[in-house]
């Protein structure tokens, strides 16, 4: 898994980039339909959302581009054949390089604030399902993430889930 960016036209009135395009991905469209998309902000540096995923059978591609602040952003392999089952890749997604990642099913998904006032677009292929939610523990000492700096904004949900 590679981050991608994409180019941008910036002038006197501010930036226009793009932040979707299969074809420069080299992804078919067919295989990447958009179902949902949503938009994260996170106004205080040292938030953490994750890490989650849907279970690989619902088939959900995911697409995150940060496009405001610098956050670490985590995948960890959830999919049981995989010969990376449970190891983790750990990306920094800044703003002003239009970063992004694509995140294949079954694999989950968190990230850290590095910066206050993060803004990120998330482009699903999946819609949500509660019955296929997946979570995973920021701290889980099987992942062994190693984060920039102590996470001190997690939801109540975040930190109450069991440990791998």
């Amino acid at each position: 898994m590679e981050p991608y960016s994409w180019d941008s036209f910036v002038d006197s009135r501010g930036r226009w980039q793009r932040v979707w395009d299969p074809s420069i991905l080299e992804i078919s469209q067919d295989s990447f339909a958009a179902q949902q998309i949503s938009i994260s902000t996170n106004p205080t540096k040292g938030t953490l959302r994750g890490l989650h995923y849907l279970e690989e059978r619902a088939g959900e591609w995911k697409a995150v581009v940060c496009v405001q602040g610098l956050v670490q952003d985590v995948v960890v392999d959830m999919r049981e054949e995989s010969p990376t089952y449970k190891s983790h890749q750990s990306f920094y997604l800044d703003g002003s390089s239009n970063d992004g990642l694509l995140i294949p099913p079954g694999c989950a998904h968190g990230f850290l604030s590095l910066t206050p006032n993060t803004i990120l677009l998330y482009i699903m292929t999946a819609p949500f399902d509660p019955d296929m939610e997946r979570s995973l523990r920021w701290d889980d000492p099987v992942l062994n993430i190693s984060w920039d700096l102590p996470p001190h904004v997690i939801s109540d949900k975040d930190k109450s889930h069991g440990l791998l």
